[in-house]
């Protein structure tokens, strides 16, 4: 009677719990495509009037595992293609990587593509080393430390999630990531593990302060919000499957003397293929 019992519940547990880490060296020369859309909405009131502005970005990146071993692995990215709309007080802007008519301000966002972002990670699946395009460098830098698809040190590697050694379904463990723009303290709940996916449930609790400039002059928004969504992971290789997420971030816009309120909304979905 017991080991009809008992025998079932142990092959579910071994089925449905994360394995032992894999070597990173089985994953060097791993190329994987990631296809990124997100839209996002932003609002903020000033001296009067209201001001909405709305974006429309999907962009194609290549990752290539340069290295790999017991310790670390070396990755690369590239942005491949990028299209992107923006909506602002009436007006329409349009940038196509495939096109060749982009004129004005938006074909200087093709000094971004095809340029290579090196970067190491270790065993915990973090960024310890990044090294940019002198071209993409100087565009993270105007953008306040953000850009196209910005990797920073100190925060998990933009294609990998690491899952706790011998987690299960109900498994929840927490983060904190320190960067320079501000920090965020990061949940995570393996919600479903099924075929060798986990899905993850995340919620992650931020704060951004940062200063990017627009037309010659200086804007520094202090935001706070929260980011939720699933991040569905393969528990072999702790690489990401694909993401859906939503954040809401509210806080102040400073230019030129004066303060006003902002709320910035952005929906995400990633899908990698390798």
């Amino acid at each position: 009677m017991y080991k009809k019992i008992i025998l079932p519940t142990l092959i579910l547990f071994i089925t449905t719990c994360v394995s032992a880490q894999s070597n990173f060296s089985s994953l060097k020369g791993l190329k994987i495509t990631k296809i990124s859309k997100s839209t996002v909405k932003s609002f903020t009131e000033m001296m009067g009037q209201e001001i909405e502005n709305n974006q429309t970005t999907s962009t194609t990146t290549e990752i290539n595992i340069l290295e790999g071993n017991e310790k670390e692995m070396k990755a690369e990215d590239r942005t491949k293609k990028m299209k992107f709309t923006m909506e602002i007080m009436g007006e329409k802007v349009e940038y196509d990587s495939e096109n060749d008519n982009n004129s004005g301000e938006m074909a200087k966002m093709g000094d971004a593509i095809d340029k290579p972002t090196t970067y190491t990670i270790n065993t915990q699946g973090l960024v310890t080393n990044v090294k940019y395009d002198p071209v993409y460098e100087k565009e993270i830098k105007e953008n306040g430390g953000g850009g196209l698809d910005a990797i920073v040190k100190g925060t998990p590697a933009p294609f990998m999630l690491v899952l706790p050694q011998g987690a299960t379904i109900g498994t929840t463990w927490k983060a904190t990531y320190k960067m320079d723009m501000g920090k965020s303290k990061n949940t995570y709940t393996i919600k479903s593990i099924e075929n060798g996916i986990a899905t993850v449930e995340i919620l992650y609790e931020t704060e951004t302060s940062k200063t990017t400039e627009t037309n010659g002059m200086d804007m520094k928004m202090n935001l706070t919000g929260k980011v939720t969504g699933t991040i569905l992971v393969d528990v072999k290789t702790n690489l990401i499957k694909s993401s859906k997420t939503f954040s809401m971030q509210k806080g102040e816009l400073e230019i030129m003397g004066n303060t006003a309120p902002m709320e910035i909304t952005t929906t995400e979905e990633e899908i990698y293929s390798w």
